[in-house]
Parts: structure tokens; sequence; C-alpha cells
């Protein structure tokens, strides 16, 4: 076993160091003074020494690092050891794990991760080799100075503790002060004795007419339990016959039920026949649908070929009109002195009825205004109620936004009161069931959004006074998400890595505390002071069902004591069952509960008023569509007339139409025939000597012209012709039969609404019945459950009174046959005899047995007094000798070291005894010859050397796994210290060792060589080689 690995964080000058691949046998350690070398060891001492076993808080905070950049908050120390060979027992592992850590307020130790005790840690050190008594196997810098310049009486004393005698005699000295007094106690045991003796005598007397008593004590519990049975024989014939009412009765409510069975069938029967019915008017309403789906089809059809029609006449009518206005272009001439004419004549009207300009003007001004100031005055009123609405609209809007903004405010506090991974929680999982929502396509989340209930804070309600009482009692358990079972969080768990912190009560899984009741008027349980819904009674019980809430601490206090509950006052100061108390200061106006509230109102009073707009405008479309319904309904009349005289007008329109068209043409020749004959006239009239060509060019035009109209004529009557007596008319007939069918699938929708809105009332009318019977046996169960808890009390005092009787006499069945009245007899003659035991010690026997234990105790205690001096005798004689095996122990080893330290040389350890004390001291020669010195006539060196040769002796009379040795080397010369590296090479093929230098001598004989480096007011340690090695120590050489 050795150390294997060293793994050092924020300790002293290390900040984050990790020192592996030690060898098992010798290892040196070289750095300039002051780069940490010293802290290295203090960090090994830290875990396996008792030194550093109980630090105040002062001295953890020394050893925590207090080097630049992020602050450390705690040091760590953890030793890797090889237990290849498995000299740790415990544990089967090659490798064991130790690691201490510290902080201001913890000081815990871990063994392969797992927390333990600090005597778990010693006992495991203790099981590889570790002796307590000897603590040689670290030597810090200056114990070589301090042992060789201590008196003989401190090296006597550390032979002592090697031989693990001090132990024994502190433990003595306790046992020696137990034993004196005992022995001022046992005058007393003594006198004890003497009284005990006296009290079994008197108690012996009391004894036989105790025995007396309880014969006759047994034969009047006899007689009771007799009598008793007697009792309950008769109440059970009574219970039989109620027992043969209750099945008659049962038997006639069985018949009931098969009746009401039958009446079920009958009614199922009937429901079933209903059932066909509907589906045979079901089936009747689909042929009528189909037929309906073709009228529209051929409908559509038709509508296709108008269209068409429509578009083809629409592509002819174009060249037609544009035809006729060349047609009437010609009659333009006509028209214009027409129109001239017409104004001469109303100019010379006009003069007739006015008499000046202005009088003309103001008239027609007149005539305007009378037509524009209704309008005028409409527009104005209608302007100013679109004013006053828009008016009436931003003030809303601006409260709106009012409220939007108190509510943003609200909750931005709300979030600063809960911890943000808490609230991160609760977002990530309305993200998820926001998710579910969008994707809910067919139902597949449907479980999951109907099965999440919310967290607890939206759950329930409580008076404001009990706010500070419920969030110290749950603290963040206001935001857990409650659902229906674990399946459920699970889903939402796995929808997708969610942000913060998420907790679940799963109403499957949690398992609801019983309630008690608080027996204190200055108490009551908070549960009470709340309000939620039934179904989530098991997860406020879970909270709160053993929280009450009190008026004082005192009160509290009292409660949690007496009655074992969780008490909290309204101002949040807690009080444990346990013992333990929390609270103070609270600030009411960061309470969440309040924060909470007022975002819920904000919330409310936002949706009221959005509610309340709707409704109002719900309300005026209602009426308005109350009006247009009441406007509408003579309209149907007259557009059911209108319609009759549509059909009358298109009829006689069909006939026009046919006569249109020639009349047309003939109008349209009588104009061109004026026209003709005006122009004739003018031309005679203003072009006198015009050639005869131009007007011979306009014949021919319109000769061209007239050819062209009347093709396109004859197309457009033939186009008019088919729509008119065709298409039209069918499509006429098609809606005729679509509207009837309409008509009559609205009447069954009707019908069957009516229906499902009756069968809706009867279910309801059987739901109110069916709630009433279950009512009623309801109060049935309740009875029943109050008369089994009072059967039940009265069975549990029987038992209590069948225990008290005890044990029976074995002659009990004797008495069997006795009737009530013999039994009460015998029962009153035991109580006569009993009566003369009035005054008898009914404890005598219990008193007896009591008063002869103790006499056994007590001279077993003086035994053990007497056995306990004897003993300390033999232990002071085995100390002794104790002290004689390990002094010549350690005696014959200092002598081989110190001829292997100094060649030529010779030491020995001599004790000797003075006024009954043990002394040691030490003789040496370093030159070889017969005179020796003692350790007061030693150089400084020469002590080392001989305090060196002293370590090493007792290090092979005890030997442990691993050694650490701090500048062991410092006071010596050349020659001795590479005596000193050979000892340690020598020694290293059993045991590690683990040394710190200045000097090249150790560095001769060791295998790994680690260089300790401070940069940056940081320690760091690496892996060197020889060479470098050597350099550490020239170069510190040079520098010291």
């Amino acid at each position: 076993m050795y150390i294997k690995e060293v793994n050092i964080s924020g300790f002293r000058s290390y900040r984050e160091t990790t020192v592996n691949d030690f060898s098992p046998r010798h290892n040196v350690v070289v750095g300039r003074n002051g780069s940490g070398k010293s802290n290295f060891f203090f960090a090994i001492q830290f875990v396996l020494s008792d030194e550093f076993s109980h630090l105040k808080a002062e001295q953890r905070q020394g050893l925590i690092h207090e080097g630049t950049g992020d602050r450390v908050t705690t040091a760590s120390v953890e030793i890797v050891f090889d237990n290849a060979d498995h000299r740790i027992v415990a544990i089967e592992a090659n490798e064991v794990r130790v690691l201490r850590r510290v902080s201001m307020k913890k000081d815990q130790y871990f063994i392969d991760a797992k927390l333990v005790a600090r005597s778990d840690v010693v006992n495991l050190m203790e099981s590889a080799g570790f002796s307590r008594s000897n603590p040689y196997y670290i030597v810090k810098q200056g114990k070589i100075n301090e042992l060789a310049t201590s008196p003989d009486s401190h090296r006597l004393k550390l032979l002592r503790e090697v031989a693990g005698t001090r132990v024994y005699d502190e433990r003595k000295d306790e046992s020696l002060k137990i034993l004196r007094e005992t022995n001022a106690k046992s005058e007393k045991i003594e006198t004890l004795l003497a009284f005990i003796e006296e009290r079994l005598k008197t108690l012996e007397e009391e004894k036989e007419d105790l025995k007396e008593y309880q014969k006759w004590d047994k034969m009047k519990r006899l007689f009771y339990f007799s009598r008793s049975v007697l009792e309950l024989n008769n109440r059970a014939l009574q219970a039989s016959a109620e027992q043969r009412k209750l099945e008659a009765r049962f038997k006639g409510m069985r018949e009931e039920k098969e009746a009401l069975l039958a009446e079920q069938t009958e009614r199922v029967q009937r429901k079933t026949e209903l059932e066909l019915l509907i589906n045979d008017l079901r089936e009747d309403v689909e042929k009528e649908r189909s037929g309906r789906d073709k009228a529209e089809d051929v409908l559509n059809k038709l509508k296709t070929d108008i269209a068409a029609k429509e578009e083809e006449l629409n592509t002819i009518i174009p060249k037609y009109k544009a035809l006729v206005e060349d047609a009437a272009r010609l009659n333009t001439d006509i028209r214009i002195a027409e129109q001239r004419c017409k104004e001469l004549y109303a100019k010379q009207g006009y003069r007739d009825q006015y008499k000046t300009v202005e009088e003309r003007f103001n008239c027609m001004n007149l005539f305007y205004l009378i037509l524009f100031v209704p309008n005028l005055f409409e527009n104005l009123l209608l302007f100013m109620n679109c004013r006053e609405a828009s008016r009436e609209e931003k003030a809303s809007r601006d409260n709106l936004e009012a409220i939007k903004v108190d509510v943003q405010q609200a909750e931005q506090d709300f979030r600063r009161l809960v911890p943000r991974s808490v609230m991160n929680g609760v977002d990530s999982v309305q993200h998820v069931l926001n998710h579910f929502r969008t994707q809910n396509r067919n139902g597949q989340y449907d479980s999951v959004l109907s099965g999440y209930h919310g967290i607890v804070i939206e759950l329930f309600r409580c008076d404001k006074a009990y706010y500070q009482a419920v969030e110290v009692t749950t603290g963040n358990r206001l935001f857990y998400h409650v659902v229906d079972d674990d399946r459920i969080a699970m889903k939402i768990m796995k929808e997708q890595k969610l942000l913060g912190e998420i907790n679940f009560f799963p109403l499957n899984r949690l398992i609801a505390k019983p309630r008690r009741e608080v027996n204190d008027p200055e108490a009551r349980l908070l549960i009470d002071g709340m309000e939620y819904e039934s179904i989530y009674g098991v997860v406020f019980r879970h909270i709160f069902g053993n929280v009450a809430v009190v008026r004082s601490m005192l009160a509290g206090n009292r409660l949690a004591k007496r009655e074992g509950f969780d008490c909290v006052t309204f101002e949040g100061d807690q009080m444990s069952r346990r013992g333990e108390m929390t609270g103070g200061f609270l600030d009411v106006k960061r309470s969440r509960l309040e924060l909470y509230s007022a975002v819920q109102q904000m919330h409310a009073q936002k949706h009221f008023n959005y509610t309340k707009n709707v409704q109002e405008a719900l309300e005026k479309a209602v009426h308005a569509i109350k009006n247009f319904l009441s406007i509408l309904h003579p309209f149907r009349d007259k557009h059911r007339a209108a319609s009759e005289k549509k059909r009358y007008l298109s009829h006689q329109l069909q006939q026009s139409t046919k006569n249109k068209e020639p009349k047309v043409g003939q109008c349209l020749y009588l104009k061109n025939r004026i026209r003709e004959m005006e122009a004739t006239k003018e031309s005679l009239q203003r072009q006198l000597g015009t050639p005869l060509l131009s007007q011979l060019r306009k014949k021919v035009r319109l000769d061209s012209v007239s050819r062209s109209r009347t093709e396109l004529e004859s197309t457009k009557l033939r186009l008019e012709n088919q729509l008119t007596t065709n298409l039209h008319r069918k499509r006429e007939s098609l809606q005729s039969v679509i509207t009837p069918i309409f008509e009559c699938y609205i009447c069954i929708s009707l019908y069957n609404d009516e229906k499902l809105t009756r069968e809706l009332e009867d279910c309801q009318e059987q739901q109110k019945d069916l709630e009433a019977q279950v009512a009623d046996f309801s109060k049935q169960v309740d009875l029943i459950c109050t008369k089994q808890s009072a059967m039940q009390t009265k069975r549990e005092e029987i038992t209590k009174k069948i225990r008290e009787l005890g044990s029976l006499p074995m002659d009990s069945k004797n008495y069997e046959s006795y009737s009530l009245k013999q039994l009460d007899k015998k029962l009153g003659e035991a109580l006569e005899q009993l009566k003369k035991y009035e005054n008898v010690n009914k404890k005598a026997l219990d008193q007896f047995v009591q008063a002869s234990g103790q006499k056994e105790d007590l001279a077993k205690r003086m035994d053990e007094h007497r056995a306990i001096s004897d003993l300390l005798t033999v232990l002071d004689q085995r100390k002794y000798e104790a002290i004689q095996l390990t002094f010549k122990q350690v005696s014959k080893n200092f002598h081989t070291v110190f001829e292997k330290l100094v060649p030529g040389g010779y030491g020995s350890l001599v004790m000797r005894v003075s006024h009954k004390l043990f002394e040691n001291i030490f003789k040496v020669s370093f030159t070889g010859t017969s005179e020796t010195r003692e350790m007061q006539q030693l150089s400084g060196g020469q002590k080392s050397l001989v305090a060196l040769a002293l370590i090493f002796a007792i290090q092979k009379c005890d030997p442990a796994p691993f050694y650490l040795f701090d500048e062991i080397d410092a006071a010596l010369d050349a020659q001795h210290r590479k005596a000193v590296a050979d000892m340690i090479h020598e020694l290293s093929e059993n045991a590690q060792f683990i040394t710190t230098t200045f000097r090249p001598e150790l560095l001769d004989s060791a295998e790994k060589y680690y260089g300790v480096r401070f940069r940056n007011k940081v320690s760091h340690i690496d892996i060197v080689s020889k060479e470098q090695a050597f350099d550490f120590v020239e170069d510190d050489q040079t520098h010291g």
C-alpha cells in the first residue's frame, strides 16, 4: 500500500493541482523557499493527521486559497492509495480514495465518494497499519530539532506513546476517579442491603395473604366472565332474529330490483324501436338530399350553358352596338337641331316666366337648398354620433392599455420574487402545453391536456391573513405542477429539453396525511382556512395536513410539543415538531401570494371589460337582428307576391321582347328617313352646287352598315330566344324543385333539435332523481357508519374488560350451565370474601421479586468492585512490562541504525530508575572510542543525527506503509546527509518515502522527482527529471 495520487483544490497556496504517479519507494519534492513544498505536506496531514481534526472557523478560513481570480469558497484534498496488496481489508478495490473538504461552515470526509465520519477514516488508516500511538510517520519541518533539544522526559513520553501506555494511563485515571466514587457509595449499599433483608421478611408474610386474595379475585373474574358470556349469547339470539328480518327485507328489495330490471328491458326495447324509426327518417332525408344534389348538378350544368350563351351574346352585342352607333351617328345632326330648337323654345319660356336674370338665379338656388338641407342635417347627426362613439372607444382602449401595463408590471414584480429556475420551469411547461394544443389534430394529446391541472398556487384561495403562513410553509412547492398521474408528467418532460426547475404532484402517487383535529383554542389547521376543489384534496393534505396556524409562538411551541404539529404564526414564524424554530422579518409587500392575487384580479378585470364590451355589442346585434326580423317579416309576404308578379312580368317581358325588335327597326327606319329628309333640306339650302358624289358615298356606307346590322340582329335574336324560351325556364323550374327540398331539410333539422332537447330534459330529470336516490343512500350509509362506530366502541370496551379479567381458572366451563341469577349469587359470595382482604398489599409479590433482584444486583456490584481493584493491579504490571519491551526493541534498533548512520561510531539508549520514575538517556560516540557522551554534550548537527536515529528506530519497531519527511537533513553535514539518504534508500524497500530537501544527497537515491514553482500567488507541482531536480537544488543554494 502506498500513496498513488494527490489531488489538491483551493488549499493554501494551491488552486488546482494533481500530483500522480508516485513511486512506491522514494520520492523527492524540491523547490525554492516559499514555493509551497511545506503546504504540499500540510495537504497530506490535513487528511490523515489528528493535528487538523478540530478546526475553528478562522482556522478553516486560513486553509482556503486566497490567490487572484475567482474567489474560492472550499478547500479539498484527495489522496488515492494503491491497495493492490489489499492491506485495507475493509475495501476490496485496488484503489481507495480518501477526500476531505472544508468550507466556512462544513468539514466533510469522503471514502470512495461516500460521505463518512472522521472516525471511519481513522479506523480505515489503523486497519492499514497506522498506529495512533506513533505519530512519526509524518515528520514536519523542525520536528527533528525539537526532538533533539527536548529533555529526556519528553523522549520517555514518546516511548510510552509507542508502547501504547498513554491511553491506558488516561483511562486508568478516569477509572480510579469512578472507583473512588464507588467506595464512597459502598457504605450506603451495605445499609441498603440490610434494609432490603428486613423488607423481604415482611413481604414473605404479606405474600400468603396475597395468594388467598388472588384466589378469590380469580373466582370474581370467572363469575364476571360467565355472566358476560351469557349476556352475549342472549344478544346474539336477538341479533339473529334481527338478521332474519333484514334477510326478508332484502328478499323484497331484490324482487323490486327484478321488477325494475324488467321495466328497464322494456324501455330499452322501446328505445331500440325509436332508434330504428330515426334511422328510417334519416334514410329518407338522405334520399331527398341525394335528389337535391342531382338537381343542383343539373342546375349547375344549365348555369354553365347559360354562361356560355351569354358570353357568346356578349361578344355579338358590342359589334351590334357599334353598328347601331354608326347608324345613329348619321342621325346626330337631326338630334342637334332638335336640341337647338328646344333651347330656343326654353329661352322664350324663361323670358315669359322671370322678369330678370337675378330672379331666375335666386329661384334656382332656393330649389337646390330645399333638396340639399335635409341630407345635410342627417349627415351632421350621423357625424356627431360617430364622433361620440369614437370618443367612447378611445376611452375604453386607453383603459384597457392601462390595465395591460399594470398587469405587466405586476407580473414582473411577481417573477422577481420567484427563483428564476422555478419560473423558467413554469414557462417551459406552458410552452409544451401550447405545443400540444397546436399539434392536437387527431386528439392524440387530449389525455395530457385534460390531465394537467396547473400549478399549486392556481388551485386554491385563502384570506390575506393566511398569505405569510402559507408561503413559509410551502416555499417553492407553490409552483409544483399538479397532474393526474406520473405518465402525464413523463410525457411533458420527454417532449423537449425543458429549462428551469420542474416538479410534479401526480394525484395517483400522492399519499394524503390523515386528518387530525387541533385541541387548542388559539390554533386551527392551516388547511381549514383554504378553499379548493375536492379533487385536489390529496395535494393540500399532503402539504398542509400536519400544519397548524397559531396566534403566537408560545401557543405554537405548546402545540408542537404536546400534539406533534408543525406550527406557523400569521407573521410567518415556524415551530417544528422536531424542535426547530425559524422566523424573522418578512416584507409583506414582497408576498408572492399577494402579487399573484393582484395579477389574477387584473386579468379578471381585463377579461371583464372585454366581456362587457362584447356583451354590449352582442346585445346591440341581437336588438338589430330582432328589428331586422320584424322589418323582414312583412317583406317575406311581399317577396312571395313579388315572385308571382316577377313570373307574370317575365312572361310579359318575353312577349314584349319578341315585338320589340320590329318596332325598334321601324323607329330606326323612321328616324333615318327624318334625318335623310332634314339632311336633304339642309343640303339643298346650304350646299347648293355641291357635287353629288359625297351624298352617294354616304348612301353606300349606310347600306353596308344596314346589311351588317341585320345579320348580327338575327344572331342576337336567336341567342336571346334560346335563353328566354329554354335555359331560363329550366333554371326556374329546378330552383322551384330545390327550394322545397331545402325547406324540408330545415324542418327535419328543427324537428331533430327539438327531439334532442326533449331527450336532454328527460335525461336531466332522471339525473336529478338518481342524485336524490344517491343522497338518500348516503344518509343511510352515514347511519350505518354511525352504528358501526358505536358497535366498534362497545367491542373495544368489552375487549378491555376481558383483558382486565386476565387468565381464567381451568374449571371455568363448569359454570356454563348456570343461570344469570345463580351467577349473581356466586359473584356476591366472592365479593364478600374479597372484603376481608381489602387492606392486603396487592404488590407484595412484585415487591418481593423486585427486592430480591435489587439484593442480587447490589451484591454483584460489590463483587465487581473488588474484581476491578485486582484488575488495575494486574494492568499496571503489564504496563511496565510493555514499556520495558518497547524500550528494548527501540534500544536495539537505535544501536543498529546509529552504526549505519555513523560508520565506526557507537550509540546506545539507556533507561534508569530514580524515585520510582523512569528516565532514558542517550550515550553515543562518533569516533568509536570507549568514551561516550550524552545529548547535552553534542553539537547541533550531532543532536539532529541522534534524533533521526531515534525516529528510524521507532519506525522499525512500529512500521507504517509510507513516511513523509519535510527537510529532515537541514541541520546535517554532507557526510551524514549521505548516510541518511542511504538509510532511507534501504528502508524504501518495504515502505514509501516522500521527502523534501535543499541538498543534493537525497536526490541520488530517489526514484521520482517533483518540482514546486510559485507563480501569480499560486503553487504548481510537476514531475521533473533528476537533472532538473539538481538544478532546483543548485538554484536554491545560489539564491540562499
